[in-house]
């Protein structure tokens, strides 16, 4: 079990109040961004959602926290025996995370959280489904040829950096679309993203396959690779090559694929072909940062 999950269960012990979904989102945000757990990359992130910030990863695993038996979902949440002894093994500096977050805010209901949140954090509220309670518009980016690689990052995370930085589609150009990373996998992220109001579409035609990759275990193979793909694989992929070069000048729209670093991926040689028939500039995001 990860300790980000073990401190779920620890605010339930802890708490004197009760506590639903919405407390346990809450409380973990400020555990995230009021603590020394602000630099503890294992622990949630979040991004603006409908009801406050939200947290994909979190929910999923809350999910498997009840499923397995460590949480007991009724009108409210409430930790089982097996739950309780499995928080006593938070590590410790997560738990003063804990304790510290719920002396400050344990006593606040889930509005006055929210409340909270938002008045000190007001770009989770672009997303509010209140659109009175809005304090700030949602980024609308300028027509580029975006590019992006998910490796590294947490698809919480992910997402608050397509909104921040204003990309309204994402072309997904991996042969095979599927990951064991959790929200990676197509259908998932598809989902996800209409979640949060960007398109979402497929082309594997435009992917390298997995055999190929896996042959390139040097810099310079992978470079030859990228030279093959530019040569040999783009020309033939001309359908494809017009369909994303449509979608790109609809909205902001990012390429996607694993690989962080640009310079090794597809990705480039597909987005400077793009770039060079729409007279757009390629701009290789770095949500990490």
């Amino acid at each position: 079990m990860f300790h980000r999950q073990r401190a779920l269960l620890l605010m339930l012990k802890q708490t004197v109040a009760s506590a639903s979904e919405t407390h346990l989102a809450n409380w973990a945000f400020l555990v995230r961004h009021c603590t020394t757990a602000q630099d503890d990359e294992t622990f949630y992130d979040f991004f603006p959602g409908k009801c406050g910030p939200y947290s994909y990863q979190l929910s999923h695993e809350l999910d498997k926290l009840i499923s397995r038996g460590y949480i007991y979902s009724g009108r409210h949440l409430s930790l089982t025996r097996q739950g309780a002894d499995a928080a006593d093994g938070t590590r410790e500096s997560l738990r003063s995370a804990v304790a510290e977050v719920l002396d400050r805010f344990g006593h606040l209901s889930a509005t006055e959280l929210t409340d909270f949140v938002y008045a000190h954090w007001p770009w989770f509220t672009v997303n509010s489904r209140q659109a009175e309670r809005r304090l700030r518009s949602r980024p609308k980016g300028t027509l580029r040829v975006y590019t992006l690689g998910y490796e590294g990052l947490g698809v919480d995370g992910f997402l608050n950096g397509l909104m921040r930085s204003g990309i309204a589609g994402l072309v997904d150009v991996r042969r095979h679309p599927q990951s064991r990373k959790y929200g990676y996998h197509k259908s998932t992220l598809h989902r996800l993203l209409d979640d949060v109001g960007i398109r979402y579409s497929h082309f594997g035609g435009l992917g390298i396959g997995t055999d190929w990759r896996r042959s390139t275990d040097t810099r310079e193979k992978r470079r030859r690779l990228l030279d093959w793909y530019a040569s040999e694989c783009l020309p033939a992929s001309e359908q494809d090559i017009l369909q994303v070069s449509d979608l790109v000048l609809q909205s902001p729209t990012a390429l996607l694929c694993m690989e962080a670093d640009h310079t090794l991926c597809h990705r480039t040689p597909l987005a400077e072909v793009i770039s060079e028939r729409l007279d757009l500039p390629v701009k290789h995001l770095d949500l990490s940062a």
